[in-house]
C-alpha cells in the first residue's frame, strides 16, 4: 500500500466536503423563517417535511460552528450556525434544559424530551457555537445540559421508559460512547471538573462491561457483570458503532499516548471490520446476530452512509497511529465500495441507504435520522489526517 496518494486523497475529501456537501446544506437547509433548519430534504435539496429533529438541528449547528473554529472564518458559516443556534435556545429544550425530539417548523414541541441523545448532540452544538462567538449563554447551555444528562443515565427515558420494573436493566453501549465524545468535547472548549472522571468511567465501560474478549466485540447491550443476555437484544453487534466508539476511546488515548491500549481497541475495530463485512456484496452490514442468527431488526442486511464514513476515518487513525498496513487495506477496500455507491453526483451530497447488492433503497439526502454530520465529520477528519500522513511521510523520506 506504499503506492497511496496520500496528497490526491486528501485533496478528494477536501473538494467533496466543500464542493458538494456544504453548499448542498447552505442552500436547502436554512429557515431564514423561522430559524434553524429544513433538514428533510429530497433527492434535489426539495423538502418534503416541515418537521425539525432536535439531532439534527444541534448536529448543523455543530457544524457550521466547527468549521468556523478549525477551517475558515466564513461569514456564511458563521451566519448558518447562529440561525439554527437563536432558533434552538428559545425552542428547543424545557425548563430542566431537556431537549425535545420532534418539533414543528416554528418550534412548537411535538415530541417530548424522551431521547436522551437530543441532549447529546445539544451539548457539542452549543459547546462549538460558544467556543466560536464567546458567547458565554451558549456555552453554560452545553454544560447545563452535559450535567443534566448525568442525572439521568440511569434511567435516560424517565417518564418515558415503557419497560417494566422487574425487567433487568441492560448496559446499552450507545450513551458511554457518546458521554465519553461530548466530555471530550467539552475539556477542550469548555471545561467542568468532572469531564476527566466522565472520560474514565465511559472508558471502562465500553472496555470492561460491553467488550467481550472471547469473541473480541464490542455488543450494543450486555448486564452490568459484563455477561450478554442469550436473546436478540444481548447478541445484537452492530459493527459501525464498534468501529466509530473505537476512534472515540483511540482519540483519547493517542492524547494520553498509551499505546497498549491503543493496540487493543485497533484489535477491535479490526474484528469489527472482518465480522461486519459482506463478503457476498461488500460493505458494511448494518446489525448483526453474535451467534449467527438472523438479526432482528429488518435494516440489518442494508448498508449505511454512517458506517461507511465512520470505517474511513477509523481506518486511517489506525494507521496513522500504528502503522498497521492492515488498516491501508482496509480504508481501501471501504473507500472505493463507499465512493462507488453513496455520493450523488448529479445533486450533491451523499445517499444514505442501500439495499444489501449496493442498489439504492432511498434516495433522500436527509430525513429525520440523516443529516449533515457523518458526511462532513468524515470528510473534515480524513482530509486532516491523509495530509498529516503525506506530510511525515514527506519529512520521513526527505
Amino acid at each position: 500500500m506504499a503506492s497511496m496518494n496520500f496528497a490526491l486523497l486528501a485533496k478528494q475529501y477536501k473538494k467533496e466536503l466543500f464542493d458538494s456537501i456544504i453548499p448542498f446544506w447552505l442552500k436547502h437547509s436554512l429557515d431564514r423563517k423561522f430559524g434553524g433548519y429544513l433538514h428533510c430534504l429530497d433527492r434535489d435539496g426539495t423538502p418534503f417535511s416541515d418537521e425539525k429533529m432536535m439531532w439534527m438541528e444541534c448536529r448543523e449547528v455543530w457544524m457550521f460552528s466547527h468549521l468556523y473554529r478549525t477551517v475558515s472564518q466564513e461569514k456564511e458559516w458563521l451566519d448558518a450556525a447562529k440561525l439554527g443556534a437563536d432558533f434552538l435556545r428559545k425552542k428547543g429544550c424545557n425548563n430542566k434544559c431537556e431537549w425535545y425530539f420532534l418539533i414543528a417548523r416554528d418550534g412548537t414541541p411535538l415530541i417530548a424530551p424522551y431521547n436522551i441523545f437530543s441532549d447529546v448532540f445539544a451539548v457539542m452544538a452549543f459547546t462549538e457555537y460558544g467556543a466560536i462567538t464567546g458567547g458565554k449563554w451558549a456555552t453554560q447551555l452545553a454544560q447545563k445540559t452535559f450535567r443534566r444528562i448525568q442525572q439521568r443515565l440511569s434511567n435516560p427515558k424517565g417518564k418515558y421508559n415503557k419497560k417494566l420494573s422487574a425487567s433487568k436493566s441492560l448496559v446499552e453501549h450507545a450513551l458511554p460512547m457518546m458521554n465519553l465524545y461530548i466530555a471530550g468535547i467539552l475539556r477542550d472548549l469548555a471545561p467542568l471538573p468532572e469531564c476527566d472522571e466522565i472520560i474514565e468511567n465511559s472508558l471502562d465501560t465500553v472496555m470492561r462491561t460491553l467488550f467481550d474478549k472471547k469473541t473480541m466485540l464490542v455488543y450494543e447491550y450486555a448486564n452490568p457483570d459484563g455477561t450478554h443476555p442469550d436473546s436478540p437484544e444481548g447478541r445484537l453487534i452492530n459493527p459501525g458503532h464498534i468501529i466509530e466508539s473505537m476512534w472515540f476511546m483511540m482519540e483519547e488515548l493517542k492524547r494520553r499516548n498509551d499505546k497498549k491500549q491503543i493496540e487493543l481497541a485497533s484489535k477491535v475495530m479490526l474484528n469489527a471490520l472482518e465480522f461486519g463485512w459482506d463478503k457476498e456484496h461488500s460493505g458494511i452490514y448494518a446489525f448483526l446476530d453474535a451467534k449467527g442468527y438472523s438479526p432482528t431488526p429488518l435494516e440489518w442486511h442494508m448498508k449505511l452512509w454512517w458506517a461507511h464514513c465512520e470505517a474511513l476515518y477509523g481506518c486511517l487513525l489506525v494507521y496513522e497511529l500504528t502503522r498497521n498496513e492492515k488498516f491501508l487495506e482496509w480504508f481501501k477496500k471501504v473507500h472505493d465500495y463507499t465512493w462507488a455507491h453513496f455520493p450523488d453526483h448529479e445533486y450533491g451530497e451523499w445517499f444514505g441507504y442501500l439495499h444489501r447488492d449496493g442498489r439504492l433503497s432511498v434516495r433522500l439526502k436527509g430525513c429525520l435520522w440523516k443529516g449533515p454530520f457523518h458526511v462532513p465529520r468524515m470528510q473534515w477528519k480524513a482530509w486532516q489526517i491523509l495530509e498529516s500522513i503525506q506530510n511525515r511521510n514527506t519529512s520521513t523520506q526527505g
